[in-house]
């Protein structure tokens, strides 16, 4: 209900799939949580909005801090928490936060994902962003498993007390994992290394480790730790190699044990606890994307929408009472019904008399007056500021003037500039303002 990967590398249905599985299963709303990025947050709030849903727009963010005890107690490179927008402000932050280049990136699957810290949580925090924790990524669950219990309840209640923090049960199992790994012999010495961890062979650069089962590669150069490259101060021939695939059974269910850990997390800390089925693919079993995009890479066929009855089944087979369970649906219900409208307001420069100050414009810049008696050009000078000016939304027109101020200023000092970048040069409005020098 809260979390779904929608067209991303992780996904494995389409977004028209997840919003008609959602109507069909009589959803109201449909949640955007990609990992580490907002980039198809528009899209989707688009799209979603126009089936008639609410969408919900968050992000999944990976985090590690080393001036955090909970984070080294915790022993992993990084945790997972979902980051969810309830009005503009917060989701300003959120995109604001993504615009921003990060000192580390964490590579999953074939991709790599920035890795906040605190501080950046804290930011959004302060913007109203809403923070959910599930899973068994998480750090309370990482810190738990540690036998570290008492530390996960205390870091728990610290980021209740400045937070506004949920927690939730995941709908699914996690017993198994899908591996892809490579076998290599180098000299004397077997080594199994992550089909998606990047390499440097004396063949290519960068690539996925995955390839080295090819017998184009002779030798390794280098490995990569996230982005940063760690170069072999000898090639390492590979003198056999086969790849392993499958799926590996984990020593226990791993969502399972995090959901009783949140379940009693939440009444002691005093938190909602609220559901998700958080979903890679729209159906059981989803083939459009995931013949294509995981053919090589599985997800369990668990993790889809499911229905409230579904949710309920999965969630009752890990030994919850099914009374907690409803009540954390209606959380949930309650969580996502939080409207969010993206409607930005136009700011344009305030001119009195936009007319007046156009002709002033060409005058001064002197290229109108060349072809006023051209007819090819005066149809598209006409053309131009009917789009600019009547498009039936507002005057557009105001736009170009701080920008032609500039580049008549530039020109009046001498200052070399180009004659135009992207579209601009295919508007003759812009080269009659003096912005761009392409007739």
């Amino acid at each position: 209900m809260l979390h779904t990967h929608v067209e991303t590398a992780l996904s494995a249905s389409t977004l028209k799939k997840f919003i008609a599985k959602a109507k069909a299963i009589g959803r109201k709303s449909l949640a955007y949580t990609d990992v580490g990025y907002m980039t198809g947050a528009f899209k989707f709030y688009k799209e979603v909005s126009s089936a008639g849903l609410n969408p919900v727009i968050g992000m999944e963010i990976l985090y590690f801090d080393d001036s955090c005890e909970f984070c080294v107690q915790g022993g992993a490179k990084y945790y997972t928490i979902t980051a969810y927008s309830k009005d503009k402000q917060s989701f300003d932050a959120l995109v604001k936060l993504t615009s921003r280049a990060q000192k580390y990136y964490e590579s999953k699957t074939e991709d790599s994902y920035p890795v906040y810290n605190m501080s950046d949580l804290d930011f959004l925090s302060s913007q109203g962003v809403r923070f959910v924790i599930s899973g068994s990524l998480s750090l309370p669950y990482r810190l738990h498993n540690k036998g570290l219990s008492k530390e996960a309840l205390d870091y728990t209640r610290q980021i209740k007390s400045k937070w506004d923090l949920s927690l939730a049960l995941v709908a699914a199992d996690e017993d198994k994992v899908w591996i892809e790994n490579v076998v290599l012999k180098i000299q004397d010495r077997t080594v199994t290394i992550r089909g998606t961890k990047k390499v440097d062979t004396d063949k290519a650069e960068n690539i996925v480790a995955a390839e080295l089962a090819s017998d184009r590669h002779i030798s390794i150069l280098a490995v990569y730790n996230g982005s940063v490259r760690h170069k072999f101060t000898r090639p390492l021939f590979i003198k056999e190699r086969k790849m392993e695939r499958g799926w590996r059974k984990l020593s226990k269910n791993y969502l399972k044990d995090s959901n009783h850990l949140y379940s009693k997390l939440s009444k002691y800390v005093n938190v909602p606890l609220l559901v998700t089925d958080y979903a890679f693919m729209a159906d059981l079993q989803s083939k459009d994307v995931q013949t294509v995009r995981l053919e090589g890479r599985k997800i369990p066929g668990d993790f889809y929408l499911k229905t409230k009855e579904e949710i309920i089944e999965s969630l009752s087979s890990h030994g919850l009472l099914i009374a907690d369970i409803e009540q954390a649906i209606e959380k949930s219900e309650e969580f996502l019904s939080t409207s969010l409208s993206l409607k930005y307001p136009w700011r344009l420069p305030v001119v009195e008399n936009v007319d007046k100050r156009i002709v002033e414009t060409f005058k001064k810049v002197g290229r109108f007056d060349k072809f006023k008696n051209n007819p090819v050009y005066m149809d598209r000078i006409k053309l131009e500021l009917e789009v600019f000016r009547k498009n039936g939304e507002i005057d557009l027109s105001p736009y170009f003037f701080p920008i032609s101020d500039y580049f008549n200023e530039c020109f009046k000092q001498g200052v070399l500039t180009g004659p135009g970048r992207g579209s601009a040069p295919g508007s003759l409005f812009s080269y009659f303002l003096g912005i761009t020098h392409l007739d």
